[in-house]
């Protein structure tokens, strides 16, 4: 399914079938429309807004896909990369598992979370990675 949406995605039929109505107006879409802006601070360390286009969206997609598909199953957390990777997981079946705000900066409520909501990936910043890693004891790692 996903790899057929993508082969839509990029022959830019797409455009026709997601026709915005306004009225007695309509707004035809396409892959460089401005799909979102997003605030990152990058490898610089410097917080900045980036405007990302809906081609981009589907790249990531895309690339992700390619390097770890999603099997039958397969349940996701995500948090910080919310708007990017809720939609991935969905597209193939697999289940989005929202993680709570409050839980981000508590890692052994968040692991439990986890555990508790049975996840098989879960898409970290490194530094909130680290942070979880840090407040486990050495054989819960292995």
């Amino acid at each position: 399914m996903f790899m057929e949406w993508m082969k839509i995605w990029k022959q830019e039929t797409l455009c026709d079938l997601l026709q915005v109505s306004h009225g007695s107006r309509v707004t035809e879409v396409n892959p460089h429309d401005l799909l979102t802006l997003i605030y990152t601070s990058g490898t610089t360390g410097k917080p900045k807004g980036v405007l990302q286009v809906q081609s981009a969206l589907v790249a990531s997609y895309d690339a992700r896909h390619r390097f770890n598909p999603y099997g039958e199953g397969e349940r996701v957390a995500c948090h910080v990369f919310f708007m990017w990777e809720i939609l991935r997981p969905l597209l193939v079946g697999a289940t989005t598992v929202v993680i709570p705000d409050e839980l981000i900066a508590m890692p052994k409520r968040l692991v439990s979370f986890l555990k508790s909501q049975e996840v098989t990936e879960v898409l970290f910043t490194p530094s909130a990675f680290q942070r979880v890693i840090r407040s486990l004891p050495a054989e819960e790692l292995c």
